[in-house]
């Protein structure tokens, strides 16, 4: 198929390394893979990346491939592919070989048994806080308007990287916000608790909480935090045993491929108002918009960082992950606070752009830091790491609201972040949000009863027993 849809023989390279690394993939999801676990998000980020952008700029003018080898293609692609390949299948094995008992500590109430009057008033507080954040980043970024609108995702100069700088990303305000992602999450687990009753007008409420959710990633511009709403919800339906029409699914992912559509119109075109927007999105050029960018697990980034180590790129030892220990300082407490994303460098670097980065990815990040040794050593902590929390959160999942919202916002998206780029946004994305949702549970439960001491997690989730599991 590779060759039918490559002709040329060397994108017929290209073609054949990424449907190799999307059958690596595969053959380690097994038989009965559940749609909704870290490994097949992972799945699903290659299949866009991979699989349908490889074959896709094959098809197109010679403009879009240079887009994306930057007039290097053949053997260069065929050691950093077949890495690729290699370390997506040990993430793989090593997911699939990971079991046995799992147990996690963590400071949460010793019972979560909050009456509805208290986690509906801890929902609506933390809506409010969400709101809050919002409106603040509004203000924050010269208001309501859609001048520019792709300039509110504040990116930064390359030049300027590691130097002192006035740039802002506002990493505060989405922290601050994520309290009305939370609020969502935990107000849809408690209405699809067993027994609950899924009645109109608790569908509106959470639609509100969608909303509200929705939008800081939809004003910044955020196609990935946009789509983890959803996301999250249709997991949190599923784990719980609602059945989901593939109708109602179909429409929303329709839906959210054209609220896509828009935001990408914004970026390419700098557009002033959602009509030039919705011009853009209905032209032929709208599909480039989507599929040619440097997104999810990306094959040509990959390609390009790895052959980049030891030329345009000095091996890192670390530095990329060492950076995010001072992540959580605001740049509003630190106005001089260096750029801790690698991304930056390998834009300017590697892709000659004079603003925002191109974001390694797992893999290759793995490889700039340590080298070969790197990636075959990292492959398969990744895939250890990912099965280990899934069996952390699922066992007990199912009959508890913290089990649920847990592994929504932690566990489901955390494969799919790290692989597409890199492992520092996962873990500061994850433990940021983490710390927003337990304070939301916490405040529910603290107001009908005094907060425990901190206790085992299973204590919390379930019974003890239904972390056993192989």
């Amino acid at each position: 198929m590779s060759l039918l849809a490559a002709p040329w023989q060397e994108w017929s390279v290209v073609v054949t390394i990424g449907a190799l690394c999307l059958a690596g993939i595969a053959l380690t999801l097994g038989p009965n893979a559940d749609p909704f676990s870290p490994w097949s998000m992972v799945f699903y980020s290659a299949a866009v990346g991979i699989g349908i952008r490889s074959v896709y700029v094959a098809e197109q003018g010679e403009a879009a491939r240079s887009l994306f080898v930057l007039d290097s293609i053949g053997q260069e692609w065929v050691y950093p592919g077949l890495l690729l390949c290699l370390g997506l299948f040990l993430t793989g094995l090593a997911y699939r070989a990971s079991s046995g008992q799992v147990r996690r500590k963590f400071v949460v109430p010793s019972a979560f048994s909050p009456r509805p009057q208290q986690v509906y008033l801890a929902v609506a507080i933390f809506s409010i806080i969400g709101l809050g954040g919002f409106l603040a980043y509004v203000d924050a970024t010269t208001g309501f308007n859609f001048t520019l609108i792709s300039g509110k995702r504040s990116t930064i100069e390359t030049s300027l990287v590691g130097v002192e700088t006035s740039f802002q990303s506002y990493e505060h305000l989405r922290f601050v916000h994520f309290a009305a992602v939370a609020a969502f999450v935990v107000l849809l687990a408690f209405w699809t608790e067993p027994g609950q009753r899924w009645t109109p007008a608790r569908r509106f409420a959470v639609g509100l909480t969608a909303l509200n959710a929705l939008s800081f990633p939809f004003f910044a511009s955020q196609r990935s935090g946009f789509l983890a709403v959803p996301l999250m919800g249709f997991a949190i339906l599923h784990m719980r045993g609602r059945s989901i029409s593939w109708i109602r699914l179909t429409a929303a992912g329709m839906a959210a491929v054209v609220t896509i559509g828009i935001l990408t119109g914004f970026r390419s075109t700098r557009a002033e108002s959602v009509e030039s927007a919705l011009t853009t999105i209905t032209s032929p050029a709208a599909l480039d918009a989507l599929i040619l960018n440097r997104n999810f697990l990306d094959l040509s980034k990959t390609v390009h960082v790895i052959n980049s180590v030891g030329v345009q790129l000095e091996p890192a030892n670390g530095t990329t992950y060492l950076s995010y220990l001072y992540a959580p300082i605001p740049r509003a407490i630190w106005p001089g606070k260096p750029s801790i994303a690698p991304g930056p460098i390998i834009g300017r670097e590697i892709y000659g752009l004079r603003r925002s980065g191109v974001p390694p990815g797992y893999y290759a990040e793995a490889y700039w830091n340590f080298g070969l040794l790197g990636l075959l050593i990292g492959s398969p902590i990744l895939g250890w790491a990912l099965r280990r929390g899934e069996l952390a959160f699922r066992a007990g999942g199912n009959e508890s609201i913290p089990g649920v919202c847990l592994y929504v916002v932690v566990v489901l998206q955390f494969g799919e972040l790290a692989v597409g780029a890199g492992l520092g946004p996962a873990v500061f994305g994850a433990a940021s949000d983490v710390v927003m949702l337990l304070a939301l549970l916490f405040v529910a439960n603290s107001l009908s009863a005094p907060i425990g001491r901190p206790v085992v997690l299973a204590r919390a989730l379930g019974r003890r027993e239904d972390f056993a599991t192989s």
